[in-house]
């Protein structure tokens, strides 16, 4: 068996974690709670670092968003992924009102980097382009602007 972090090391290797990139308190708490010797250390830790704005799931968000929005991603599936982070609602969408990002023009460049700017040739072709730009998170609507 590995050696357990100790307790009075949690706080080091959270640190040490976050100074990589930000994390949600469930990314923090899912990674070492297996590693650690008491994992209610590993909550109170996480939680002194929350209060202290060292951990902040508002930043890790807005970051995530950022990141994601780069990689081609939309709103929804964002949201769907930051969920399964165990992200609160009310944090996500303050994340969302805090960064301005230009949806459909993200959209626009994806459609021209992914398709080029040739239009679908018929219904199959502009089918499989909607359901490709809906399993990577953008609304119908978006989709209708961009594609029509």
């Amino acid at each position: 068996m590995k050696n357990l972090i100790k307790n009075q090391d949690i706080r080091k290797k959270l640190l040490d974690l976050l100074s990589r990139r930000e994390h949600s308190k469930y990314e923090l708490l899912t990674k070492l709670k297996l590693k650690v010797e008491s994992q209610s250390s590993l909550e109170e830790e996480i939680n002194k670092l929350s209060t202290e704005n060292l951990q902040s799931d508002l930043r890790f968000s807005e970051s995530y968003i950022r990141s994601r929005y780069n990689s081609g991603f939309g709103p929804t599936r964002i949201k769907y992924d930051l969920s399964v982070r165990r992200v609160k609602e009310s944090v996500v969408l303050n994340a969302f009102n805090e960064i301005d990002l230009d949806w459909v023009e993200k959209l626009k460049k994806e459609k021209i980097k992914k398709y080029g700017n040739s239009s679908s040739e018929n219904m199959q072709e502009l089918s499989k382009r909607i359901k490709f730009f809906i399993q990577r998170g953008f609304e119908k609507e978006m989709i209708n602007k961009v594609i029509n």
